[in-house]
């Protein structure tokens, strides 16, 4: 049998011989260091030995317990022993399962029972010293590659912002609105809003399917194809809807299979002199047309998802604006959220007539949620659905990318 080795630590004067003796009667190797001030790594020693034993006085007791407490600096079980201690200075039991604390005189006998038990349990300790090292390790890794992640996604959060046009062109005789809020940090909806010549301006919006990185690498994409003037040597074409989501149908369709490769889009083209829109669209919901206090009108056109024939029949419609009406062009996330206020308003509305107090207890909010439900500015209603989605719950809906450009006549 291994003669047990073991490592003591006197802190304070003492030779401790009682001790000693015992060591000697189990024919234990031992060494003895004293010391009044130690560190941890002075403490625990270079090579692992069977067992530690370290006799502390009552003042340093809390010091020394807190220095040991991490089990991780542990190859070795140790006794921590302060003899002096009283009811009143003993320190709580120690969560570190390698560290023993023994407050009070401690017998010969009972400290070469410790010390079988601990000269036992020597193998294990290593073993589970070794796991805890190697975890504690994983865990640095897997700390700086979350944060090298982090920092990616800053940065991508950063160039998709700049995808986005940063100054909505001021338009002869209507009012364009935006209103942007990403699930999270990147997200895979767009849109674009600029001039096209003198009376036109280009009005793009798009959501390319499932969320996060891989969808929001489809910005990039949808940025360049969803163009709607080409350059001749002539001149400049402005192309039509259709032939703008035609190309970007094209772009999916070379791109090849992937997760991301399906985008629902709008491309519209608004003319200032008559107040006529012109779109196609493709998978998007159908624009929805405000009129006064009315209900909101579905615009219908057909259009399927891009990206998934080579030529998808994609049809062009056309709305000439009267004054003081608005149209919408969203993606399906405007649709999720006003679908969850409307199960949350159903579900309380006993509750709100019961007490005494209808929808307009809301406040001004109740007629500017739903559209179209009572003449309202743009800027209200965008106002409203961004509280709404502040205040809508995860668990209460399918919490996606919201994306409206407004279209309001003058």
């Amino acid at each position: 049998m291994t003669r047990p080795c073991v490592d003591v630590v006197v802190e304070g004067p003492g030779e401790r011989p009682d001790v000693l003796r015992a060591l000697r009667r189990i024919e234990a190797d031992y060494t003895v260091r004293r010391a009044e001030d130690l560190t941890v790594e002075a403490m625990l020693g270079r090579d692992p030995s069977h067992a530690r034993l370290v006799f502390t006085s009552a003042e340093a007791l809390p010091r020394r317990m807190a220095q040991l407490a991490d089990a991780r600096h542990h190859a070795c079980a140790t006794l921590l022993v302060c003899e002096e201690a009283t009811a009143e200075t003993a320190a709580p039991p120690c969560p570190a399962p390698a560290l023993i604390t023994v407050t009070g005189p401690l017998s010969v006998d009972s400290l070469l029972q410790r010390l079988s038990v601990m000269v036992t349990l020597r193998e294990t300790l290593i073993a589970v010293h070794a796991q805890l090292e190697n975890a504690r390790l994983e865990q640095a890794t897997w700390l700086a590659r979350l944060r090298m992640l982090d920092e990616e996604l800053v940065l991508a959060e950063q160039v998709q912002r700049e995808l986005l046009p940063t100054k909505i062109p001021q338009v002869r005789g209507a009012r364009l609105h935006t209103f942007f809020a990403p699930a999270d940090r990147i997200s895979g909806d767009f849109y674009d809003v600029f001039r096209l010549d003198e009376t036109r301006i280009g009005i793009a919006v798009a959501d390319a399917t499932g969320h996060g990185v891989p969808a929001a690498l489809m910005t990039a994409l949808l940025k360049r194809s969803l163009r709607g003037k080409e350059i001749t040597p002539q001149g400049y074409r402005i192309l039509q809807p259709d032939e703008v989501l035609q190309r970007l149908n094209g772009d999916l369709i070379e791109l090849g299979a992937s997760q991301s490769q399906y985008v629902a889009a709008l491309y519209a083209i608004y003319d200032e002199l008559t107040r006529e829109v012109r779109w196609a669209r493709g998978g998007v919901p159908y624009p929805l047309l405000l009129s006064g206090g009315g209900e909101p009108r579905c615009c219908v056109s057909a259009g399927i998802l891009l990206g998934v024939e080579d030529r998808p029949q994609l049809e062009v419609a056309s709305l000439r604006l009267a004054p003081g009406e608005t149209l919408l062009l969203h993606t399906d996330g405007l649709e999720a959220l006003l679908a969850a206020r409307r199960r949350t308003t159903a579900t309380q509305a006993t509750d709100a007539t019961v007490g005494g107090r209808g929808e307009e207890a809301e406040g001004h909010s109740a007629f500017v949620l739903a559209p179209g439900a009572a003449p309202a500015p743009m800027e209200r209603r965008f106002g409203a659905w961004r509280e709404l989605r502040l205040r809508t719950r995860v668990t209460d809906w399918d919490v996606d990318d919201i994306t409206v450009v407004g279209i309001e006549a003058a």
